[in-house]
């Protein structure tokens, strides 16, 4: 008689393959195999991978939400925010994945709703932080910079307090560095001349 686990394992286990590995990740049989399952229970909770897919998103959704409910209550970027981020690694790993599949545009377009939502939540803060509350629209676009900056540097291994600190603190101080030396380009959009 062979195992069929359950839905939730099923999906768990591929969440957090995909956070690591990306769309390469995501095999059945590989997935059964770290399981200890039969690829058949698979088949029994999704029936195709287009239904995993679905199943993996919504739940991705599910535990965005949770981070957001994580960001709602803090007042600090740092280390409030930092610490948050770490707590909800793997989602975020997840998150910089889907960003990663910008030619796969349900995966993509998940992806892009999300930061959005998180931008809305995070952007009186972030601009409190950089010091730019008089300019919330440009403080968020140095927050995407610096978001992709750690998406692209994060591992499940290295992803940590001290990491994000890094980052986010040395990003910080050039932007205020740019700042003081061309206060122009930072409180001003820029501007282009008409075609």
């Amino acid at each position: 008689m062979y195992k069929l686990g359950n839905a939730l394992t099923w999906t768990q286990q591929g969440y957090e393959l995909f956070a690591e590995e990306g769309l390469d990740g995501i095999q059945v049989e590989r997935l059964a195999r770290m399981l200890h399952l039969n690829k058949s229970g698979f088949y029994h909770y999704f029936g195709d991978m287009e239904v995993y897919w679905t199943t993996l998103l919504e739940y991705h959704k599910q535990l965005a939400e949770v981070y957001f409910d994580d960001i709602r209550m803090i007042d600090t970027i740092d280390p409030q925010l930092f610490h948050i981020m770490v707590d909800r690694k793997v989602s975020i790993m997840f998150q910089m994945q889907l960003v990663r599949c910008s030619k796969n545009h349900t995966l993509y377009n998940v992806a892009t709703l999300i930061d959005q939502k998180e931008e809305k939540l995070i952007e009186e803060l972030w601009s409190e932080y950089l010091g730019f509350v008089e300019n919330p629209k440009l403080s968020m676009r140095y927050y995407k910079m610096v978001r992709d900056m750690i998406y692209a540097r994060i591992t499940l291994q290295n992803f940590d307090y001290e990491f994000v600190r890094k980052i986010v603190t040395d990003a910080k101080t050039l932007i205020q560095n740019i700042a003081e030396r061309v206060p122009v380009f930072v409180t001003e959009e820029p501007r282009f001349p008409n075609r």
